[in-house]
């Protein structure tokens, strides 16, 4: 089995590229960037032919051009355009892209395996130069139209600028779907995100590194403290909820309950002089080194995303991999098993949160529990069971070409 890989450098298709080159599966990567290089001095050395392109690099084709593009398209129409240049330069690259992909395509694969916005000119060529070809398409976020009604219904404009979704970018998608074989969703809230039209889909979780991610040694006293560390980390602002997780333990706190707010990561703009007037109120711990994550998801006795649109974060899988129980939007996660490993709350419900967290405060026990389930769960969910997973539906798909 031959199988190409199309898109963007995340964690899942890194992770499965290499699990596919172990395995002599892999045929070529056609990606941003080469997999196996972790600077710029050494992709130069390579473009340069100062290092050999060995391994998986050999059997990637690395649109490092994208790069250039992007900064120079919003460098130049940042002026005119503000913020609306970033969206232009993010939709003119993923079209740049698609045109390189479909130029550096082999025809003869058995598997393609592509990300949404990235893939629809190789769909489109391997429909028509290999029709024993077999299309998968890596839905990881929700369908946009669908993302902006939640949007629209919850947050308010004055506060919450709306992304803009151009309407070729929607048709693209669109048209990705329709020429796809297969669809992969890692939530139930991704696909229920989905147009009724839409058929063949697979809910396949991401995976967890769990070598990198893992408890540390905690006893009793860590979960009796008087207070209760809860920590959220992602974008801070409106779009993960951070308002509502900020409103419930300030409620709490007024409630005479101790708890502290541990916060990390990068502040969403409309937010920005929000989170100077409540900094005294919570640890803002700023950007953090992925390298240094597992040390902070061990100093919390679990970790909480209220967020209104998630494909489904991977600092979740993450936390779960420490050890920590894991408060999540339902549908958002699936490997959250509501009252065991952590609990769902419902969307925009600051009620429920409060309610959520009370519970908690009053039942320590319960996170010592909680805290070892969550970590037998992510082994049962490692990127190695993806890529075994993913191994499965396309010999079922190959099976079924076959007839």
């Amino acid at each position: 089995m031959k199988v190409t890989l199309i898109g963007r450098p995340s964690h899942e298709l890194t992770y499965l590229a290499k699990q596919l080159y172990k395995d002599n599966h892999l045929q070529k990567v056609i990606t941003f960037r080469y997999l196996d290089v972790n600077n710029f001095h050494e992709t130069l050395k390579i473009l340069l032919k100062l290092k050999k392109n060995n391994g998986i690099n050999k059997l990637t084709k690395a649109v490092l051009s994208i790069y250039v593009l992007n900064t120079v398209l919003i460098k130049s129409l940042f002026p005119i355009l503000g913020n609306k240049s970033i969206e232009f330069a993010s939709s003119t690259c993923e079209k740049y892209f698609s045109i390189k992909a479909s130029n550096n395509l082999p025809l003869n694969s058995d598997i393609y395996h592509g990300w949404i916005n990235y893939s629809l000119k190789s769909f489109k060529k391997v429909s028509k130069r290999n029709s024993n070809g077999v299309k998968i398409l890596e839905m990881y976020s929700v369908y946009p139209k669908f993302g902006i009604e939640i949007y629209e219904k919850y947050l308010d404009k004055n506060q919450f600028v709306l992304p803009s979704f151009e309407e070729s970018k929607i048709k693209t998608l669109d048209e990705e779907f329709k020429i796809t074989n297969a669809i992969i969703v890692p939530s139930e809230f991704v696909k229920k995100s989905l147009p009724p039209n839409v058929n063949n889909v697979y809910l396949i979780p991401f995976g967890i590194d769990c070598t990198k991610f893992f408890p540390t040694n905690k006893n009793k006293d860590f979960y009796n403290r008087d207070e209760l560390t809860v920590l959220f980390i992602g974008y801070i602002g409106y779009r993960k909820g951070f308002h509502l997780l900020y409103d419930a333990i300030e409620r709490l706190k007024e409630n005479g309950k101790k708890i502290k707010l541990r916060v990390a990561g990068s502040v969403e703009k409309s937010y920005s002089s929000r989170l100077k007037e409540i900094a005294n109120n919570i640890e803002y711990l700023g950007r953090i080194p992925h390298n240094e994550l597992n040390d902070i998801y061990n100093s919390a006795h679990f970790l909480a995303l209220p967020s209104y649109i998630e494909g489904s974060p991977l600092v979740s899988y993450e936390a779960l991999a420490a050890g920590l129980p894991v408060l999540i939007t339902e549908d958002m996660q699936p490997i959250v098993e509501d009252g065991k490993n952590g609990f769902f709350i419902k969307m925009n419900d600051v009620n429920d949160i409060v309610d959520k967290i009370s519970w908690i405060y009053e039942n320590r026990n319960w996170l010592i529990e909680a805290s070892k389930m969550a970590r037998e769960s992510a082994l049962k969910n490692t990127w190695e069971i993806r890529y075994s997973k993913l191994i499965d539906l396309y010999e079922k798909l190959l099976n079924e070409r076959k007839g």
